[in-house]
């Protein structure tokens, strides 16, 4: 099952492709990622609103900042123990590399966002697994674009963000 994101403002915002040569941030018209999009429109206020994806297509890569970081440290820590020395890749890839790429979708999405706000944009982000767009959010907080740039930040589950100055 996939995490999903979705924005909504008072304006419309230019969308940006998905590039499978170039994976990176994207952002699509409901539907354009599942058909389970539209019921995310309960959640805003506000009258457009769009499916973001990461680099990985769907929502999954603004998760893996929390997952990576708490998995990864103990054993990264343990394996220069034992060997005097860094093991870089693992099953899954080179965590460096895996760490680069959701940490540039992370600023790419920032910087999508606070040229949004300055044009004058009033914005709200719903982050879910992909079929609950329809349930009743978790949390709920107001936050700026620079808090989301924070390499500390991870979106909630369920979780509803009105974006301030």
């Amino acid at each position: 099952m996939c995490d999903v994101l979705y924005g909504a403002s008072d304006r419309l915002l230019p969308l940006i492709k998905y590039d499978n040569e170039n994976p990176a941030l994207w952002i699509g018209e409901l539907g354009s990622f599942s058909e389970k999009d539209t019921l995310v429109r309960t959640q805003f206020s506000l009258p457009h609103v769009y499916y973001i994806g990461a680099h990985t297509c769907c929502g999954c890569g603004f998760q893996k900042r929390r997952r990576r970081k708490k998995r990864y440290l103990l054993k990264r820590a343990l394996n220069l123990f034992r060997t005097k020395r860094e093991k870089l890749c693992d099953s899954t890839g080179s965590d460096l590399v895996l760490d680069a790429a959701v940490n540039l979708t992370y600023k790419q999405l920032v910087y999508y966002l606070k040229e949004a706000k300055k044009q004058g944009a009033h914005l709200e982000l719903f982050y879910c697994y992909d079929g609950a767009q329809g349930g009743q959010p978790l949390s709920k907080k107001h936050i700026r674009p620079v808090d989301i740039e924070s390499e500390t930040f991870t979106f909630a589950v369920m979780g509803f963000y009105e974006l301030i100055d």
